[in-house]
C-alpha cells in the first residue's frame, strides 16, 4: 500500500460502487468505562447518510502493537478506516506510532504542524505541545476551517481523529468532503403484530426471492404483546420497492403500521456536542 494513495471520488453518486468502512476507538480510558464514549455512535449515523457502509467498529486500548494490528487489517479490508483518540502529548497517547508501525511507516517531526503550533501558542509553546507535531512519514495534513485550526491526518485510507466528540464532528467534513456522496440507500418498514417464530419460514422464503436487498427482523414488546418490525434496505430502489410490496402482502393478515420506501442518504448532519473524550 502506497501510505499517501487514496483515490478521489469519480462520477456521479450511483455510478460510485458502495464503499465500506471500519472504525477503530482507541482509549484506555474508554473500556475501563472512566469516559463514555460518544464517537462509534456518531460514525454510525453519518457515515451512512453519505453512502458509507460501515462494517466494523473495534475498541482497543492504548497499546502500539494492537493499534498497529487493528489498523493494519482494517486498512486492507476496507475502503475507509477511521481512529479515534490517543494523538494527544501525553505517555498513553500512541496512536500516531501504533498506525505507522502498522502500515509500515516512520514518524516523524512535521516542520508544517511546528509551525502551525508557534503560530497559533507564540511564547506559551512548551515540548509537549511540539510531540503533536509528530505524523506517520507520507501522510497528509488536511486544515479543517472555522473553530478548529489543527489539521486532520490521513495516510493512504486511514483518517486520524482525535478523541474529543466535539473536534470528531467539526472534522469530519473534511471525510465527506473527500468522499463525496455514494449510491443512494433506500428503506422502507413494517411492524407486525406477531412473534419471530410466528413468521419465520414465510420471511426465509421472502429472503430468498429477493436476493437484492437486505431484509431484517427486529422483535420488540410493545403494549403488552410481541411485535416485528421487519425492513428492506439495498442501492437499487426497484428491488427494494419489490421486496417490500412483498413483504406487505405476504405478512397483510398481521400488519401494524408501514413505513414507505424512502431514500436514507443525505448531508451529514455534523454538530459541535462538547465532551471529554481525548
Amino acid at each position: 500500500m502506497d501510505p499517501s494513495a487514496s483515490p478521489e471520488p469519480t462520477g456521479s453518486p450511483e455510478e460510485r460502487p458502495a464503499r465500506s468502512a471500519g472504525v477503530v476507538i482507541i482509549g484506555n480510558e474508554i473500556l475501563s468505562g472512566k469516559v463514555e464514549e460518544q464517537n462509534a455512535a456518531f460514525f454510525v449515523t453519518e457515515l451512512r447518510a453519505i453512502g458509507v457502509r460501515l462494517r466494523e467498529v473495534a475498541f482497543i486500548e492504548d497499546d502500539r502493537a494492537a493499534i498497529g494490528a487493528t489498523v493494519r487489517r482494517m486498512a486492507d479490508a476496507y475502503d475507509v478506516v477511521c481512529t479515534t483518540g490517543g494523538i494527544g502529548p501525553t505517555h498513553d497517547d500512541v496512536t500516531i506510532d501504533g498506525v505507522a508501525a502498522g502500515l509500515g511507516v516512520q514518524v516523524s517531526e512535521s516542520p508544517e504542524l511546528v509551525r502551525a503550533i508557534e503560530a497559533t501558542l507564540g511564547p506559551r509553546m512548551l515540548p509537549g505541545h511540539r510531540r503533536m507535531a509528530r505524523i506517520p512519514d507520507g501522510a497528509v495534513t488536511l486544515p479543517t476551517g472555522g473553530r478548529v485550526a489543527w489539521p486532520l491526518i490521513r495516510l493512504a485510507n486511514v483518517w486520524i481523529f482525535p478523541g474529543i466528540p466535539w473536534l470528531v464532528r467539526a472534522k469530519f467534513g473534511d471525510l465527506a468532503r473527500h468522499l463525496g456522496s455514494g449510491p443512494t440507500t433506500w428503506l422502507g418498514a413494517l411492524q407486525l403484530c406477531a412473534q419471530e417464530a410466528d413468521i419465520v419460514e414465510a420471511l426465509d422464503a421472502l429472503v430468498l426471492r429477493h436476493g437484492a436487498t437486505e431484509i431484517g427482523s427486529y422483535p420488540a414488546w410493545s403494549e403488552g404483546r410481541w411485535t416485528v418490525r421487519l425492513t428492506v434496505e439495498g442501492t437499487a430502489e426497484a428491488a427494494v420497492h419489490a421486496a417490500w410490496t412483498d413483504l406487505k402482502g405476504t405478512f397483510a393478515a398481521t400488519l401494524r403500521t408501514e413505513e414507505p420506501v424512502r431514500p436514507v442518504n443525505g448531508a451529514p448532519a455534523v454538530g459541535a456536542t462538547e465532551g471529554q473524550q481525548d
